[in-house]
Order: structure tokens, then sequence, then C-alpha cells
């Protein structure tokens, strides 16, 4: 279409162009201009896709590009195979599972161990939070004894102190009874 209004510009000459054309003529002039733009992108989409039906379907881009993603990973999986990669993979993982289980095997030996270690340790806790009480009562026990006996000791050093003081009494009794001249062999018996 645009080959047409070329060719009638052409045909027609400069001198429509150079002519006075009003406002409303101009919007029109413009108005086909743009259908014929519109036209000739609808043309040369069409042109394309007329091409590109042209081709075989297996070439089209939508097709090859899944498939050469599946060639290649199907190549990467041979190639994998051949070689041995898979297969030591496979035997890193073992081994690393053997390793875990042993490990762990290791962690639960050591947790029975320290269930066994926690166990003696509470039965010496109880063992020696029964020696502590035992040995608090005897200690209260003791102190009870002291208190008591030092009551004693007190009361001895007063007896002593009291016998002190009578022995005195008696020797002065003695000493007055003999200046005054009464039987001293009676008070003899008396020291």
């Amino acid at each position: 279409m645009s080959d047409l209004l070329q060719h009638n510009q052409e045909t027609v000459g400069p001198s429509v162009e150079s002519a006075t054309v009003s406002p409303k003529e101009q919007l029109e002039i413009n108005k086909i201009r743009v259908d014929i733009d519109k036209a000739n992108a609808e043309k040369e989409k069409a042109l394309l896709e007329f091409a590109r039906l042209k081709h075989p379907w297996y070439l089209r881009p939508e097709i090859l590009q899944p498939m050469a993603a599946i060639a290649i990973a199907g190549i990467t999986t041979l190639v994998g195979f051949s070689n041995g990669w898979f297969q030591t993979k496979l035997d890193s993982l073992k081994n690393q599972q053997e390793r875990a289980e042993f490990d762990l095997q290791k962690l639960n030996d050591a947790r029975t161990d320290l269930h066994l270690q926690i166990s003696a340790l509470k039965n010496q806790r109880d063992e020696l939070a029964g020696k502590l009480t035992d040995t608090l009562a005897k200690a209260e026990n003791l102190e009870a004894m002291y208190k008591e006996a030092e009551a004693k000791a007190g009361q001895g050093e007063r007896y002593r102190a009291e016998a002190g003081i009578l022995r005195k009494e008696l020797a002065s009794q003695i000493e007055s009874t003999k200046r005054s001249g009464k039987n001293p062999s009676l008070l003899n018996g008396l020291h």
C-alpha cells in the first residue's frame, strides 16, 4: 500500500504537496499514512511468520532448545556412568554414612557412660548427704555434751572453790582449837 501511495505521489508530483491543503485534509492524510504504516507492519509480520512456517518443525528454536538441553543431560549422564563418577560419588556417600553411624554409636556409648557416671555421682551425693546428716547430729550431740561438761566443770570449779574455802575455814578452826588447848589428836585425823 505504501508503494501505491509512493506511486501516486510520483504520478501526482510535487504540485499536490505544494498545493494548499486544509487542516482537515492534512489530518485525513496523516490518518491514511498511519494506516499504511500499520498495514506494512502487519505485512512484514505475516512474511516472517510465513518464512518460519517454511522451516521444518524440528528446526524451530522452540523445539531445538529443549531437545538440546535433553541431549546434553543424556550425554552428561552417559559420560558420568562411563568414567565411574557416579559410582565414586555413591562410594563416597556410603563411606560418609558409615562414618556417621560409627560416630553416632560412639556418642551413644559416651552418653550411656555419662548416665552411669551421673548415677554413681548421685549415689555418692546421697551417701555424703547421709554422712553429713549423721555428722551434724553427732556435732549437735557433742555440742550438748560439751555444754553439759562445761556446766559440770563450772560446778566442779565452784565445788573446788567451796572446798578450798572449807579447808581454809577448817584449817583456821584447827588452829584456833590448838590454841585453845582442846584435844588435837581428833583434829589431826581431819587433815
